[in-house]
């Protein structure tokens, strides 16, 4: 079988594969006003920056780097100050001529994913986040100030995200004293946005673990997710978007198969309500453990076996999911396969459809998907986007960043996301500390072009930026995902 992504999130988060552009939206979709997310503005002129070789009291044994010199023009949806202003209020990490950031990488993703079978080409997180950073300090940094970086490199084929957690916390908050932190895109749970906040620092997170209601209660002012769907939102989304495309008729059995964490449970019973407010109802419900690392695969194996046998008894003929990273869909289809069980599945961007592509025309014919996440809703093949989207990319290849087209174009939009994401707000804060970020942010309103998603919207009290979805289909022709149609739908 042809694996054409990247399993990550330890066994599985893979990247999707191709290149190229080949569906644009329509111009009545693209020039929409409520999604007016036109390309950003230049911060600072080449000749305003300010070069400091200094690592600010950060301990030198640490991995720590500024930017090195790399071509090209990145971009912020608002415009920067002209030159650092040390009359702002500082907070930690952030000095007249720098900002201190942590950055968490996986190690060696490729030879993560080639341990559960997959072939994968993608550059290292590392690599791709040092890159963006030298393109954006090239060319003004992050309020007049050059990025510096921490990075905390993790081995997620061992020890549990609880454990990589509080290690990158350590690194960050005592090791180093950051202003922000950026997590890796791969495994990953709570904790380090727990242990973040309980030391004051913002993190900007990359991966997709469902922080609700709940989670924002306790963590609000330190967490940011610029393309992402709090789960709120994202079940409501779902479920409307699945019987947009059809996806319930012809007395459709469905089946759900979820994780039994707190956070998946209330998702679950969101998608529940809200197929209710459809007249629609499950046929089964099954629950699996919640994986904390690479060692619980195995009973989550056995767990979905007996999901699959319970589908099977009771006329399941169409599955969706409650989890993330794709962790159950890319273990299910491949059970499911093997026992000869090929329900029509209904996906969203948590669960990485284009990943689950590769598993071939026997598992996905019918598949749908409904998604906020370009890179993971759609094949490479059909990226068409520009403005931020377009800079990054030409930020790795200025970086000289190698691998698949897939997974350049994966890895660059996620990390160059979160830091223009900081960029963007941080050059409209009236402070440079964590209550200044957060202000910002709460007027941004929809100006942030996301190389991330589709389009942004944020206000007071939201941090999760995503604010519209497109569809996407499974065609057996590529097996991959392909846009479904050029509409863009909002979300509230």
């Amino acid at each position: 079988m042809r694996i054409r992504g990247v399993v990550a999130c330890l066994c599985l988060a893979l990247l999707a594969s191709a290149c190229n552009s080949t569906t644009r939206l329509t111009a009545a979709h693209q020039s929409a006003p409520r999604f007016d997310v036109a390309g950003g503005k230049p911060g600072i002129a080449e000749d305003e920056i300010t070069e400091d070789t200094s690592l600010d009291g950060a301990d030198a044994s640490t991995s720590v780097t500024g930017g090195s010199t790399a071509p090209g023009s990145p971009t912020s949806s608002t415009p920067g100050p002209k030159a650092a202003s040390a009359t702002l209020a500082m907070g930690t990490g952030v000095t007249a001529k720098s900002i201190l950031i942590g950055v968490e990488t996986a190690k060696d993703i490729n030879a993560a994913t080639a341990a559960v079978g997959a072939s994968t080409d993608n550059p290292e997180e590392g690599a791709v986040a040092q890159a963006v950073i030298n393109y954006v300090n090239k060319h003004g940094g992050i309020a007049g100030r050059q990025v510096k970086a921490v990075f905390h490199e993790k081995d997620t084929t061992q020890g549990s995200w609880e454990v990589h957690a509080a290690a990158t916390c350590a690194a960050f908050t005592e090791d180093n004293h950051v202003f922000a932190a950026i997590d890796s895109s791969v495994g990953g749970n709570d904790a380090l946005a727990s242990c973040l906040a309980q030391h004051g620092v913002p993190l900007v997170e990359t991966d997709f673990w469902p922080f609700d209601a709940e989670a924002y209660k306790r963590l609000g002012h330190f967490l940011y997710q610029p393309s992402r769907m709090a789960p709120e939102r994202a079940m409501a989304v779902y479920v409307d978007g699945l019987v947009s495309l059809g996806y319930f008729a012809n007395g459709a059995k469905v089946g759900l198969i979820g994780f039994d964490a707190a956070p998946f449970q209330r998702m679950t019973a969101a998608v529940k309500a809200r197929l209710a407010s459809h007249h629609l109802a499950l046929t089964d419900e099954r629950t699996t453990i919640t994986p904390h690392g690479v060692t619980d695969f195995g009973e989550l194996g056995a767990q979905i076996q007996n999901a699959i046998i319970s589908f099977r008894s009771r006329g399941v003929d169409h599955v969706i999911f409650s989890e993330y990273a794709g962790q159950l869909p890319f273990l299910f289809l491949k059970a499911a396969d093997a026992q000869g069980f090929h329900p029509r599945y209904g996906f969203n961007s948590m669960s990485r459809a284009n990943t689950q592509a590769s598993q071939g025309p026997a598992s996905m014919s019918g598949a749908v998907n409904v998604g906020w996440l370009p890179t993971d809703d759609a094949d490479v093949t059909q990226e068409y986007r520009g403005g931020a989207f377009a800079t990054c990319m030409d930020a790795a290849k200025q970086g000289g960043i190698s691998g698949s087209a897939s997974g350049q174009r994966l890895y660059t939009s996620i990390f160059c996301d979160a830091l223009l994401f900081l960029k963007a707000g941080l050059e409209q804060a009236t402070a440079l500390t964590p209550a200044g970020f957060e202000d910002a942010v709460g007027r941004l309103g929809r100006s942030f072009d996301s190389p991330g998603t589709y389009a942004t919207n944020f206000f007071p009290g939201r941090h999760d930026g995503a604010a519209a979805v497109r569809y996407t289909k499974y065609n057996a022709g590529c097996e991959c995902m392909v846009y479904a149609n050029d509409k863009l739908d909002p979300v509230g």
